[in-house]
């Protein structure tokens, strides 16, 4: 993996094809075996590489302070990579995998450090250890003692790993002192993986990137899923309000010069590309995000995500795009029209817009890999976090309406006349206490002469993602 990270920071003009990092990170011999015996249940994890030279140039001074211990000039310097695994369920994130070089006394060690996703210590893993008392080290019992004190605590035992001074260290070494170097190396990368884990690799909730070439790291490359189908076909459409969906199931609502179009979820998952004239719909199962573009381009999907959102290829010119920036992130450069793609429960889209023609695509194979991440609004490159209940203003004109769990969505109130405060009343539409006046969830008005709202906007990320996708 690690030299899909170069290739791709040549490929955008960041880095010398001849230039390299002084040591090779930490990574996993054999991923799929490995977090397989982590987390026996898990169903796909994303991998991601990333460094202080570019998330944080001198951050590295940062972690040596922390660390209170100078950083080896060979296996701590700024530009070796950090890997982070994310391991996931069906969707839900399980937990996270990352380790980092040591030197010990005979040479290199690996400490890689197992969390939940609630950043709780699971298990300490020794991947690389050279000592004539490996085994004392090894033992299942001495690193169950480790996994049992929470991954901070060791930044509390400098005394220890810096001035040998270990007398209150929790986990004795069980060489009775014949390594003790050894013991207080294993110690030293506990701390360090605990500070790596809040300055550099975020897991869960990645920084917004301080430029180009931290956006290009924090690309991850998803990891034991197929890809699904893509298609370039649109096939047919139907009435939507004959469509016979389920009122639960989730569809896409996509609105471009006066035409409502209704896709539903479960097909996009099987044809996560779909081209429909002049605008390109993507889905991105990991993020449950729709994304519409106006382009002329072709474009299929990869394994590669920013910020749990799917990147799409130009097989012809190679390009890489940013599906939600609605521009190329490598390649030559090009621009789309982002069009406004909402996902709400069918009944939802049947009552606000039956007129709307349902998308009926032919069947294709389901994707092996049935993925569902955590959701956000991100509205006019603003994170908004979802209402209390269920509706409520926001900002200048901004409503959000969070009208089904888990699918907030907003709508820009009209700017003469607007109602203080809109509450869902018991048929599902918007309702101004004030005057009794209604609209659909979707903001087209009840009333004759009454204004529409504006049409909703919604992108799906992770909320802790929000931010973090918007490139400086």
């Amino acid at each position: 993996m690690r030299w899909m990270l170069v290739a791709l920071l040549v490929t955008l003009g960041l880095a010398h094809p001849a230039s390299g990092w002084a040591a090779t990170g930490c990574s996993l011999r054999n991923p799929h075996t490995d977090i397989r015996g982590f987390f026996p249940s898990y169903s796909d994890y994303i991998v991601q590489y990333v460094t202080f030279a570019r998330q944080d140039p001198g951050g590295s001074a940062a972690l040596s302070r922390s660390l209170r211990d100078e950083l080896d000039p060979l296996f701590e310097s700024e530009d070796v990579p950090y890997t982070l695994y994310t391991v996931r369920q069906a969707g839900v994130t399980l937990g996270y995998v990352y380790g980092t070089n040591q030197r010990g006394k005979h040479g290199n060690l690996q400490v890689i450090a197992v969390t939940d996703a609630d950043h709780v210590l699971q298990e300490v893993v020794l991947q690389t250890l050279r000592s004539p008392h490996r085994d004392a080290f090894l033992d299942p019992d001495w690193l169950r003692q480790l996994s049992k004190h929470p991954l901070d605590s060791w930044t509390e035992h400098a005394a220890c790993y810096v001035e040998g001074h270990c007398e209150n260290v929790p986990v004795p070494d069980p060489t009775g002192g014949a390594a003790s170097a050894d013991h207080r190396a294993i110690l030293r990368a506990l701390a360090k993986l605990a500070l790596l884990r809040s300055a550099l690799l975020h897991p869960g909730a990645p920084m917004p990137p301080r430029d180009a070439a931290a956006l290009a790291e924090r690309i991850g490359n998803h990891e034991a899923i197929e890809l699904s189908r893509e298609t370039g076909r649109a096939w047919g459409f139907a009435p939507l309000s004959r469509g016979g969906l389920e009122p639960d199931e989730p569809v896409v609502v996509l609105r471009h010069r006066g035409r409502t179009t209704v896709y539903p979820v479960a097909a996009l998952r099987r044809v996560p590309v779909l081209r429909d004239g002049a605008v390109l719909l993507a889905w991105s199962e990991t993020s449950r995000t729709a994304s519409a573009l106006l382009t002329d381009r072709p474009l299929v999907p990869t394994a590669d995500l920013l910020f749990d959102v799917r990147l799409l290829r130009e097989p012809a010119g190679g390009g890489t795009w940013a599906p939600l920036l609605g521009r190329t992130l490598i390649g030559p450069a090009a621009h789309a029209e982002q069009l406004p793609a909402l996902v709400v429960p069918a009944r939802v889209a049947v009552s606000s817009a039956p007129w709307a023609a349902l998308w009926t695509g032919a069947p294709a194979p389901a994707a092996r890999a049935s993925v569902q991440g955590p959701r956000a609004l991100l509205v006019e490159r603003m994170r908004v976090d979802p209402p209390h209940g269920d509706a409520v203003r926001m900002g200048e004109g901004d409503l959000v309406v969070q009208a089904e769990a888990g699918l907030p969505w907003a709508l820009r109130l009209p700017e003469t006349d607007a109602p203080s405060a809109l509450l869902l009343d018991d048929d599902g539409m918007l309702r101004d206490p004030a005057t009794g006046l209604r609209w659909s969830r979707l903001g087209r008005a009840l009333g004759s002469g009454l204004p529409d709202l504006s049409w909703p906007v919604q992108a799906s990320l992770p909320r802790s993602s929000a931010t973090a996708f918007q490139r400086p």
